[in-house]
């Protein structure tokens, strides 16, 4: 399985960026063997949509998932109609190899989509909060 987890510099020990439309670098790592590449996000200016071009992107590279802490509700609904899952519950203050091997002891969960419409600035939800 391949992850890609927006992350603050190149590498495992780097720290988990909190944007991730903003994020200066995505870790694409695979979460049998850890090796991994990292990809420089491209600047984006003021307005424009950022979040939903990085799902865009990132959905072509691919990867089976996304570890983030925050993911808006319209690049969540890119990257799962990509057939991208999106894990939620993660930290940016962990690297990205701390992050990656939580999800390989199984402490993150597959999000469920929010509702369409929906203004929250994390975007995805826990399956157990919608039907």
């Amino acid at each position: 399985m391949k992850i890609c987890v927006p992350s603050t510099g190149q590498g495992l020990t780097a720290k988990v960026d909190r944007s991730f439309g903003r994020a200066a670098f995505f870790a694409v790592v695979d979460v049998g063997t850890m090796r991994f590449h990292c990809l420089r996000n491209l600047p984006l200016l003021p307005g424009e949509r950022g979040e939903q071009l990085v799902a865009e992107m990132v959905s072509l590279l691919g990867v089976d998932g996304v570890l983030a802490e925050c993911i808006d509700a319209k690049a969540c609904h890119i990257l799962q109609r990509s057939g991208v899952k999106v894990f939620e519950g993660v930290l940016a203050n962990d690297s990205v190899q701390e992050v990656v091997c939580k999800l390989r002891h199984g402490q993150y969960q597959e999000a469920a989509l929010l509702p369409e419409g929906s203004r929250s600035p994390f975007g995805c939800a826990s399956s157990a909060e919608w039907p």
